[in-house]
């Protein structure tokens, strides 16, 4: 008997071991271009996208949740500048709310956020 082994074999196993199953994996894909979505129609308010292409492109190209939520920062300082702080914080909670359940905890901030 020969072992052979294939590109899907080895995806499933590995998947298996890290408890991922497909449902899991294609929700965890169709999160990411709902938060991606999110994130360019918030920059694309305002010709976003046209004046800041290298943000737009860091959003399009991010591979995955963790990418993206990492680019809130840069997204959060351009819509800052284009709305104005509290406008900018009040779309990046909306934003930031996506994430759960995709992300650890640990994460998310611990204190609450100051309102003004």
């Amino acid at each position: 008997m020969r072992w052979t082994t294939t590109p899907q074999f080895i995806r499933e196993t590995l998947q298996s071991w890290l408890g991922d199953t497909d449902s899991e994996v294609s929700e965890a894909a169709l999160r990411t271009e709902e938060i991606r979505q999110a994130m360019l129609e918030c920059l694309a308010e305002y010709s976003g996208c046209r004046q800041y292409p290298k943000v737009e492109r860091h959003l399009v190209f991010a591979r995955d949740l963790h990418t993206l939520w990492y680019l809130r920062g840069d997204l959060l300082a351009l819509m800052s500048m284009i709305h104005g702080e509290i406008m900018a914080r009040r779309k990046m909670q909306q934003i930031t709310a996506m994430f759960e359940g995709f992300l650890p905890s640990t994460m998310f901030s611990r204190t609450p956020t100051l309102e003004h």
